[in-house]
């Protein structure tokens, strides 16, 4: 993902949880800075700051809604290299 960008996906089914690890990529260390904001439905469910300091942050939040939006704000320097990748993503459907 590059942002500033909000995505929102709508779930085909019900889930009760998501799980990733987000990171910056190793280009974008040096000067990175991003506000990581995930929500189930507009309600906030995970936050973090990846920046030089803390490039990497896992994501295991609970989910009840029917949409998942991921967003990824200006840090504290602005939209410089606001990228991350987001390995192992995952939603848990109930059963």
């Amino acid at each position: 993902f590059r942002g500033p960008v909000i995505v929102r996906y709508t779930l085909p089914v019900p889930c009760t949880r998501f799980a990733a690890t987000v990171e910056l990529p190793a280009a974008a260390r040096q000067w990175g800075d991003t506000e990581v904001i995930i929500r189930s439905d507009d309600r906030e469910a995970f936050r973090a700051t990846l920046n030089a300091a803390n490039p990497a942050a896992a994501i295991n939040v609970p989910i009840n809604g029917r949409e998942l939006t991921i967003e990824l704000g200006p840090g504290a320097h602005g939209s410089i290299h606001d990228q991350v990748i987001m390995r192992q993503a995952m939603l848990l459907k109930k059963p």
